[in-house]
């Protein structure tokens, strides 16, 4: 990274080469709630949106151009990555998360 001093690298490569890990707190904790909280897509935040708007698949693939096939694959990757376990749960969880605005 830019801007790290020469003794900083050098205890980074230590620490690497011995098997540990060289994270800064920051970035860590960066990385771990990206992992808990994956990001969608902007098209899966489309999806998303047309769901709470209580749309059908085929509503949805017409609003958004897409087959309906294609609207069905988002939302099952919409309900993995929001661990939900139906729309109407991905959509209060992605209203919580401020992903969507309350309809």
């Amino acid at each position: 990274m830019k801007g790290v001093e020469t003794r900083t690298v050098w205890e980074t490569i230590r620490e690497v080469f011995a098997g540990r890990s060289s994270l800064p707190h920051d970035v860590a904790a960066k990385l771990a709630d990206s992992m808990t909280h994956p990001e969608l897509s902007s098209r899966e935040l489309q999806v998303l949106h047309q769901m709470a708007l209580g749309k059908s698949n085929k509503e949805i693939g017409q609003a958004l151009y897409i087959s309906e096939y294609t609207v069905k694959n988002h939302v099952k990757t919409i309900l993995k990555k929001l661990n939900a376990i139906g729309r109407t749960e991905a959509v209060a969880i992605a209203s919580e998360r401020g992903l969507i605005n309350p309809c």
